[in-house]
């Protein structure tokens, strides 16, 4: 016989299986010799288990089409039941990947028609929204330190051409990371804000809502405008929330930020014209329509720095305007990326070391918060620790993490913003360095975002541990 299970220990000298599975001999080489399927599990289900259901109610059931026969001749597609099947009891590769190229059709099949839907019950709603006063707009612009890119010239064209139209819009900013849109977004709430309106930018986390707040103050105070940045996060007191309500539900028009705070059932807004939706891809369909709904048919833009192939966006944003900023500001020198064996993690801490020396910062993004059983991974806790005992002490290291209190994260991310180093999230203006534990468990979408913190006017190095290293450029 053979036995199939996970083997533990017992004291020092003993094994054991846990629940194996037993096999002949010739039936083990017949396993062995065809695909078996590999399920996502819950706590007392078994692979095994879950394989002899799912056999069972195969061979019992039946699923009808719902496609033509000439649409799957054409597309070279297996039917719907066939599918089912070979997803789970493939015969061959071959056969599996049919399967899924199959249920991968209806998936995008089902969303685009969804998506038609949507458009043809959603009646176009026209523009009653005024605009007529442009003065604080155009003086924040004449005023701003810097020069606008071409790229963010162009967007706030289209962003000003769907305002002047017949009908309520809504538009898609895409950027890369350090593009600019942040200040585009408080451009064009000005303008609203400017007429007599609200205007609303929820973004996916308290410490960016935060620093977002910080940064509409200081724009207002240098623009020196006649008006008001409410902020509303999960983690203020009943209290605090109140008064934030009661600002918003007023006559007086202000920019207001904040998280899914601002779509809850108590935030009551008086004139919401303009919804914005910071790192769209942070947030469901369900929570973007019902941000939007807050308003009277407000105008909508969503932005996004997750780089998004335009005809995949077409697909995904189809009801929307796009803008595209393709250019960066003149003073941001480029980010260099390198990937590094661990042979090669002393030549990452040396330059960590010595731009911490220089007064610049680094940061280590961890994919774990904690050591786990499941997997390898480096974690936030250990890691802190390892580091500490590396530099003796010599530099300061910090520790920031989505498990700690809201008040240890705002302390946490504000040592790190204005003196020191450790830790991740929103915009760090001194920091220098990024080093990326194992990048394979994070999403494109995160490791887009990670340079976001490095400062504008320097020069930053992502490494990504795994693979070869590249050669780094001179800062």
């Amino acid at each position: 016989y053979v036995f199939y299970g996970k083997i533990t220990s017992v004291g020092a000298f003993k094994k054991k299986m846990e629940q194996p599975l037993i096999f002949t001999k010739e039936k083990y080489e017949s396993v062995l010799s065809s695909l078996q399927p590999v399920y996502s599990l819950t706590k007392g289900l078994t692979n095994n288990a879950l394989k002899k259901q799912l056999k069972s109610v195969l061979d019992e059931v039946s699923v009808n089409e719902f496609l033509p026969d000439e649409l799957l001749a054409n597309r070279n597609l297996l039917g719907f039941f066939d599918a089912i099947k070979g997803i789970h009891f493939p015969d061959s590769f071959d056969e599996f990947f049919s399967a899924r190229k199959r249920l991968v059709y209806n998936e995008f099949l089902c969303f685009i028609l969804e998506m038609e839907r949507g458009k043809l019950e959603e009646e176009k709603v026209l523009n009653e929204f005024q605009l007529s006063k442009d003065d604080c707009y155009e003086s924040c612009i004449e005023n701003l330190p810097f020069e606008l890119t071409e790229g963010q010239k162009t967007c706030l064209n289209d962003l000003k051409d769907d305002v002047s139209g017949k009908y309520v819009s809504q538009r898609l900013i895409q950027g890369d990371v350090g593009s600019g849109k942040t200040i585009l977004a408080f451009l064009f709430m000005t303008l609203f804000v400017e007429n007599n309106y609200q205007a609303a930018i929820m973004v996916p986390t308290e410490i960016l809502a935060k620093q977002h707040y910080e940064t509409f103050c200081s724009y207002i105070r240098e623009f020196q405008l006649p008006f008001e940045a409410c902020l509303l996060v999960g983690s203020m007191t009943a209290k605090e929330k109140r008064e934030v309500y009661d600002k918003v539900s007023s006559d007086k028009p202000c920019y207001i930020i904040g998280t899914n705070a601002l779509i809850q059932e108590k935030a009551s807004y008086r004139s919401l014209a303009l919804v914005i939706t910071d790192e769209q891809h942070r947030f469901g369909v369900k929570q973007r329509d019902a941000f939007r709904k807050k308003g009277i048919h407000p105008f909508t833009v969503v932005m996004s720095a997750t780089p998004i192939p335009r005809t995949l966006s077409m697909i995904l944003y189809g009801d929307m305007n796009i803008s595209v900023i393709s250019d960066v500001p003149k003073n941001r020198l480029p980010i260099k990326n390198a990937v590094i064996t661990k042979k090669e993690l002393n030549n990452a801490y040396q330059l960590l070391y010595k731009e911490v020396e220089r007064g610049h910062q680094g940061y280590v993004i961890c994919p774990l918060v904690e050591a786990s059983e499941k997997t390898e991974s480096e974690n936030v806790n250990d890691y802190g620790k390892k580091l500490c005992e590396l530099f003796k002490n010599r530099i300061h290291i910090g520790i920031l993490h989505g498990k700690m209190s809201a008040e240890e994260k705002q302390k946490g991310i504000g040592c790190f913003s204005f003196h020191h180093g450790g830790g991740s999230g929103g915009q760090c203006p001194k920091c220098n360095g990024d080093d990326n534990r194992r990048c394979q468990p994070f999403r494109l979408s995160c490791t887009s975002s990670a340079s976001r913190t490095c400062g504008p006017r320097r020069f930053a190095e992502l490494l990504y541990l795994r693979g070869c290293i590249q050669k780094r450029g001179a800062k």
